[in-house]
């Protein structure tokens, strides 16, 4: 999953995917849904990380799941945790997964709790843009934002 790291231009995820699918179509007896879901999983692979380090939002999780069926989404989202804390426990003998990191990527197995987190995220940053978050409600701003 990390074969585009050492590529100069663009992120290591999208130069990983493309490399794999050269791989994978070419040399590698595998059905169509497994090619595409190894495919899936290069490609996001650090989604999780981005959400906590908040380079990214849980909407980006909530896209890239939203055309499958509700049991595909799970089934994406459990193999999507379990690269994320296999990269995370071969990095550097473990050192950078933490009990709380751990907890926060098994927490985004559901997609009603992404679905819940975007919400509150939502809400928190239209009460901050309004003012509410100080005491001072602005409804003018909360219906522009919305």
């Amino acid at each position: 999953h990390d074969i585009g790291k050492r590529m100069i231009s663009g992120a290591h995820p999208e130069n990983s995917y493309k490399i794999a699918k050269k791989v994978l179509d070419s040399s590698i007896d595998l059905s169509r849904k497994d090619r595409e879901i190894i495919l899936w999983l290069i490609r996001y692979h650090d989604v999780f990380g981005n959400i906590y380090t908040g380079e990214r939002k849980v909407s980006l999780l909530l896209k890239i799941v939203k055309d499958l069926s509700l049991d595909k989404q799970k089934e994406r989202l459990i193999l999507l945790q379990a690269v994320t804390l296999c990269d995370l426990r071969g990095f550097d003998g473990g050192k950078n997964l933490t009990e709380k990191k751990a907890r926060f990527y098994l927490e985004l197995s559901e997609p009603d709790v992404l679905k819940q987190k975007n919400s509150e995220l939502l809400v928190w940053r239209i009460k901050r843009f309004t003012g509410s978050l100080a005491g001072e409600d602005n409804p003018e701003k909360a219906k522009e934002t919305l």
